[in-house]
This record gives C-alpha cells, structure tokens and sequence, in this order.
C-alpha cells in the first residue's frame, strides 16, 4: 500500500513538471468560419445570386399564377385539348422551378463546402506553421468547453490567412 502511495505521489509530481513546461494553444475554426473575410466575400457573391434565382423563381410562379388563371377562367369554352395544352405547360413551369430550386440550393451547398473545406485547410496550415515558429507542444482547435484568452491563438491565425 505504501509503494502506491509513494508511486500516486510520484506520477501527481511528475504530471505537474510536464505540465508547467507544456505550450498549449486553441484555434477556434467556429469564429475564424465566421468572421474570415474570404467567407464574407463569397457571402456577398452568393447574395447576388441568389436575387437572380428568385427573380427567375418569381417569373415562373408569375407564369405559372397566369395559366393557372387562363385554366380557371377559360376551361369552359376551351377545347380538350386547347386545356390540356395549357395543364402541361403549368406543369412543366412547375417542374422548371422545382428543378431551378434543386440546382440552386445544390450549387449552393457545393460551394459551402468547398469554401469551408479551402478554408478548412489554410487555418490547419497558418496554425501548424505558427506552432512551429512559437513552439507550441500541443494545439487544440474548437469543441473545447473553456479556453482562456492566454492560449487562444485564433487572432495570430486569422492574421495568418489574410
């Protein structure tokens, strides 16, 4: 019982020497993904885009509203097929917003992923090279519970990527 007593003692010892000399340092990706200016420049391209999507989305349910109006109104002294002529044409202006819908938010997620995973990758460069020049032991980045001003880094790397 003594020998592990002596032994417990020992390693609480000898963990805190390894620790005081330990350099640790936290990167937190969340507040580099929201405040990186690469992330605000494609924010802006996107917005653009997605005007003109819903402009062309608001000109197919224009259209759509129209036909739909045209059927209502006119069904009655229209042909079978004049009605069915004017059934498929709402029906492929629906399809063409679904499918317009689809590929934008597709494009969209592609490109999100895209710029998470290029930015993903400078942020894990910036902050290898800055623990390398400042000899950090251990670097940590986001899911941490609490980090201390003292070892987030996160400023040093953002600088880094610019």
């Amino acid at each position: 019982m003594r020998n592990r007593s002596l032994l417990l003692i020992s390693l609480m010892v000898f963990a805190s020497a390894v620790s005081a000399e330990l350099k640790i340092g936290y990167v937190d990706f969340a507040r580099v993904l929201k405040q990186s200016p690469q992330v605000e420049a494609e924010k802006k391209k996107m917005e653009k885009e997605v005007i003109a999507t819903e402009n062309k989305l608001k000109g197919l349910q224009k259209e759509i509203e129209n036909l739909q109006s045209k059927l209502e109104r006119d069904a009655s002294v229209m042909s079978e097929s004049e009605r069915q002529k004017v059934e498929n044409q709402i029906r492929e202006k629906v399809r063409d917003a679904r499918r317009t819908q689809s590929e934008f938010r597709e494009d969209v997620n592609t490109r999100n992923n895209e710029l998470v995973g290029a930015l993903q990758r400078r942020v894990f460069k910036a902050s290898k090279e800055i623990a390398e020049e400042e000899n950090y032991d251990l670097l940590l980045h986001s899911g941490a519970l609490h980090v201390s001003d003292q070892i987030d880094i996160t400023d040093q790397v953002m600088s880094k990527i610019k």
